[in-house]
């Protein structure tokens, strides 16, 4: 019977849509620059959901073995040969998880830009203060700093 498949389908669905919206509000506090009053709450649910998404996994995967298929993408394909029903479902918890891969992506671009900006203003600050900058945008300490 593919009813437990299917709940576990949708059940990783919910949670996926749930890690989307956290993503897209991380998204939005990067760029207004207000990430750090609501990181604290943003990485807790975050943590939650993973947690919740690798449990849902794990029932998807123990409803395919329950039913004779392998636990993994070609079990599943294998599950809707067997059973179309589930075809819907399995195809918008994949565009879904596409969904939050993208908005990830984005977000980690949006952090290293800001991380690069930090860094330059950081290196400005120094250099106006009258300080050498430590190190360089390639990692290593500027020659004048290497025969100290």
């Amino acid at each position: 019977m593919t009813t437990a498949l299917l709940d576990a389908l949708q059940d990783e669905l919910v949670a996926v849509e749930d890690f989307t919206q956290v993503l897209e509000q991380e998204e939005a506090a990067l760029i207004d620059g207000n990430l750090m009053a609501i990181l604290p709450a943003i990485v807790e649910r975050k943590t939650e959901l993973t947690e919740k998404l690798t449990s849902y996994g794990k029932q998807r995967e123990a409803a395919l073995a329950d039913l004779g298929f392998p636990a993994s993408r070609d079990g599943m394909v294998a599950a809707i040969g067997a059973d179309s029903s589930l075809a819907d479902a399995w195809k918008r918890l994949l565009t879904q998880a596409e969904r939050a891969r993208a908005r990830n992506v984005t977000n980690g671009l949006l952090i290293k830009t800001r991380m690069d900006y930090n860094h330059q203003a950081l290196i400005a600050l120094r250099l106006a203060a009258g300080a050498p900058a430590i190190y360089g945008p390639d990692g290593r300490l500027p020659m004048s700093m290497q025969s100290r």
